[in-house]
């Protein structure tokens, strides 16, 4: 076949490339960096392999991964063994792996662990900074790509746990060269105006180097001198960055982080919403209650407890009347009896009640002679049952 001639189809082409690549490259070794390292839900390994210049996709079927003796992850350097071969689809060559072995650690994950040294050494990572998050926060500061998917993430979870705060969208590079600046940028001024009460710091899943700006120095030394505490929900749950380690709360994602500023509010609204249904319950109980005692009481009824509620009352008065006429009655009996005694001792003391019998009461200028000397010629008085004499007194004898 005359290849400069010939008129190939895109497929008819991809599948000569595809055998020349397989037959010339059959096995191979390279060493490179593990970068971009994503496993399927299939159970394969899907990754990159870079060095300084140059980056080549690579996957590792699932039936191999269970010979690997260590756990990958972005940063590493590897040696691999396998073939060259072209996914047909996308025309696109890839690295088929039989082999994977730990070469070394990878320069990014050297520069990272060193730095993470030094800013533990300067109390970048002091737990005794970390500020306290406020529990009802007002205003909600998110400092990420407003066409992320993170900030959908995030707004989802606020609504569905029903926050009442007011959230400021604070735009920022995630990604790339500017992207520290950037966001250091919005920290500065959240804090100088005092914008919100605590700030999200969030972006999707990357690989090492996406999420590398997050690690630099400017931005990890701005979270820890933020006056405004500060979440980070950056990536995935594996990715840990250092502006993670600077925050006063590492999310593992940015859905987390949503779910933590609202967790408090959250809590207090299932709260009133479980307080409501009681007092919902029991008033329904009680009216239940009354609509029963109620029922039972028709017109009839009524009138029928009415009549014999007024009955026993009138015959409980009627009782009372004639105790108490009856009382009234002895006790007048008793009065009268008892004046009738005294009349009667008092007719019996009376002196005029011994003139009946003859005894007669003398007096000088009306005192009782008991009580008045007397002497001849004194004139007296003598009171007897008949009336009164008058006389003259001519001779006194103690002869009786």
């Amino acid at each position: 076949m005359n290849l400069h001639d010939h008129l190939f189809s895109v497929s008819e082409l991809n599948n000569v490339i595809k055998s020349v690549l397989e037959e010339s490259f059959y096995s191979i070794n390279i060493e490179g960096e593990l970068s971009n390292f994503r496993p399927s839900s299939t159970g394969h390994w899907y990754f990159s392999l870079k060095d300084n210049d140059s980056t080549i996709s690579a996957v590792l079927f699932k039936n191999m991964t269970y010979s690997v003796n260590f756990k990958p992850k972005d940063g590493l350097k590897v040696k691999i063994k396998g073939k060259l071969s072209l996914y047909s689809q996308r025309g696109t060559y890839q690295i088929i792996c039989n082999e994977l072995e730990l070469f070394g650690e990878g320069d990014i994950l050297l520069v990272l662990e060193e730095r993470k040294r030094r800013f533990a050494s300067l109390g970048y990572f002091d737990p005794s900074k970390k500020k306290i998050l406020p529990r009802f926060p007002e205003n909600i500061g998110i400092i990420t790509s407003p066409t992320s998917a993170a900030l959908q993430d995030i707004l989802k979870v606020l609504k569905r746990r029903h926050s009442m705060s007011n959230i400021i969208v604070l735009p920022s590079v995630v990604q790339g060269s500017e992207a520290s600046n950037s966001i250091v940028r919005q920290i500065n001024y959240a804090n100088e105006r005092s914008l919100c009460d605590l700030i999200i710091i969030s972006r999707g899943g990357g690989s090492t180097e996406d999420l590398l700006p997050f690690s630099d120095e400017k931005m990890v030394l701005s979270i820890c001198n933020s006056k405004i505490p500060v979440i980070t929900g950056i990536g995935h749950e594996i990715d840990t960055t250092l502006s993670d380690l600077a925050a006063d709360i590492r999310a593992a994602t940015p859905s987390a982080a949503a779910e933590i500023v609202t967790e408090s509010s959250e809590k207090l609204y299932e709260h009133i919403l479980n307080l409501k249904n009681s007092l919902y319950n029991i008033i329904n109980l009680k009216l239940s209650i009354i609509r029963n005692k109620i029922s039972i009481f028709d017109k009839k009824s009524v009138n029928k407890l009415l009549y014999s509620k007024i009955e026993n009352r009138a015959l409980h008065i009627d009782s009372l009347k004639r105790s108490i006429i009856s009382e009234t009655e002895w006790k007048l009996e008793r009065f009268r009896n008892k004046t009738e005694e005294m009349h009667r001792i008092l007719n019996e003391l009376s002196p005029f009640k011994l003139f009946e019998k003859g005894y007669s009461w003398v007096t000088k200028d009306d005192i009782s002679i008991q009580d008045s000397e007397i002497s001849c010629n004194d004139m007296i008085k003598v009171i007897y049952s008949r009336g009164i004499i008058k006389a003259k007194v001519e001779e006194i004898t103690d002869e009786i």
